[in-house]
């Protein structure tokens, strides 16, 4: 679901920035990270960065949750290898 939504931490008023979130986006992201998989009920689920697979490890504590590299601050290459690798490893649909 990631960009699927407007959740995106940036710096007050400038929307094209990048943060880290803060603990209270991460606890009010989790109830619609899981909200979303009760209704696509995705069979991979991947952080995209550290916080992202923290994140999804809270809301699915059960679940094998991929990691993927975050593309800001020079993380591009590794972030296209790793959707690709997932990719690879696991289909869409399957």
């Amino acid at each position: 679901f990631w960009n699927a939504f407007p959740f995106h931490p940036h710096l007050a008023r400038k929307f094209k920035t990048n943060r880290g979130p803060t603990k209270a986006e991460i606890v009010e992201g989790s109830n619609y990270l899981y909200q979303l998989a009760a209704i696509f009920k995705p069979l991979t689920i991947a952080g995209i960065g550290r916080a992202g697979q923290q994140c999804a490890r809270l809301v699915f504590p059960d679940r094998d949750i991929a990691y993927i590299r975050h593309p800001s601050r020079g993380g591009k290459m590794a972030f296209i290898e790793g959707m690709n690798r997932l990719l690879a490893e696991k289909p869409l649909g399957e």
